[in-house]
């Protein structure tokens, strides 16, 4: 592969977007990935927002066909992506992170994938690395109230693959993406930032008619390492506040934005005993202000929430119903401390999925 910018008269089968943050040695490894494993990618871009190490000028040096985007400021997730696919020629584009590896096969399975299913998006099999045995998703499903689940999380991956197919959603660390579509859809909507916009996408992808599917047998590797100061987390330490203020205000965001207005009627108590619990973990950890703030800028931005709400409702072409399952509610490893907190999660959880299974029919 030598990955550049195709002639005019011969668009590439396959764009691929690499987003950068101060990706150092990672984001290196990301295009060796793509150079020695992803012979269908004939055009790579990096969208890069704002770093201030030294990984622009490596790529620069050591990728001189590689296109490198600089969007000045660190924009988020979604504006970078956009940025990428709209400078990108392929009639697919393949969506990483700077810290996700393809491996051989990987391109072609996504490639297959998408065809035979006619989907706009495909996501892989995600490993961790460098222990490489452990599965961190094969897709993921929308909860129904309001976050998201994966599926096949901490799998052995020596264990006989899921099948393939269509799933409810997807994390958004890697993914193959029909471009003309996602962009006839919004592309990725910029409200987000950082944190459940991968949701909000998979939700309205769905809701707009188009299919989501998985293809275990393209595995791409994730090294999660320490991920972004101030927005990961992994289990152990201190959350960070930033990541709390974003994933409680965007999860009202997306529920604001995808769900119908029946089923916002019909899950209003669920909805409100949740937020209610939301509010208690804040108090719990410290994070009242992230809590007020997020219910602020929500209220801030009504208006355009208002205008995304309207427009993309009257596009939808399948119900709730459809979209969202209710899966054991998704809480990430080392939130939740105590074997009563546990039961009293598990009870909480058993009850408000008694209640989906009532009204999901008219949803």
């Amino acid at each position: 592969m030598t990955p550049g910018h195709p002639a005019e008269s011969a668009p590439a089968a396959v764009s691929a977007v690499v987003i950068n943050y101060n990706g150092g040695a990672k984001v290196v490894r990301v295009i060796e990935a793509l150079v020695a494993h992803a012979a269908e990618v004939s055009h790579v871009i990096v969208a890069d927002n704002g770093s201030t190490d030294t990984s622009v000028a490596t790529i620069r040096e050591r990728f001189p066909a590689v296109e490198v985007l600089e969007l000045g400021a660190n924009l988020g997730l979604p504006n970078a992506r956009n940025a990428g696919l709209r400078h990108a020629t392929g009639k697919y584009v393949l969506l990483l992170d700077a810290d996700i590896y393809v491996t051989p096969g990987c391109v072609r399975a996504l490639l297959d994938a998408a065809r035979h299913y006619r989907a706009a998006v495909v996501c892989p099999r995600i490993v961790l690395v460098p222990d490489g045995s452990i599965v961190q998703c094969d897709g993921a499903e929308p909860h129904f109230v309001g976050t998201l689940a994966l599926l096949n999380p901490d799998a052995d991956r020596t264990l006989p693959p899921v099948e393939a197919g269509p799933v409810g959603g997807l994390i958004g660390a890697a993914m193959l993406i029909d471009r003309v579509a996602v962009l006839e859809a919004g592309g990725f909507n910029e409200l987000y930032f950082f944190y459940f916009e991968d949701l909000e996408f998979s939700l309205r992808m769905r809701l707009l008619g188009h299919e989501v599917v998985r293809a275990p047998a393209a595995i791409v590797e994730h090294e999660r390492g320490q991920g972004h100061a101030g927005l990961s987390f992994r289990g152990k330490g201190s959350y960070p506040p930033k990541r709390a203020y974003l994933g409680m205000r965007n999860r009202i965001l997306t529920i604001a934005l995808c769900y119908s207005g029946r089923t916002l009627v019909l899950l209003s108590p669920v909805l409100l005993a949740y937020e209610v619990a939301t509010l208690a973990f804040a108090l719990s950890r410290g994070f009242l202000r992230e809590w007020w703030a997020g219910w602020r800028w929500i209220v801030a931005n009504r208006a355009a929430i208002g205008r995304e709400r309207r427009a993309l409702q009257a596009r939808r072409v399948r119900p709730d119903r459809e979209l969202l399952g209710s899966r054991p509610l998704p809480l990430a490893a080392g939130v939740v401390e105590g074997t009563w907190l546990r039961r009293a999660i598990d009870l909480f959880d058993s009850s408000i999925s008694a209640y989906w299974r009532v009204v999901a029919r008219w949803t």
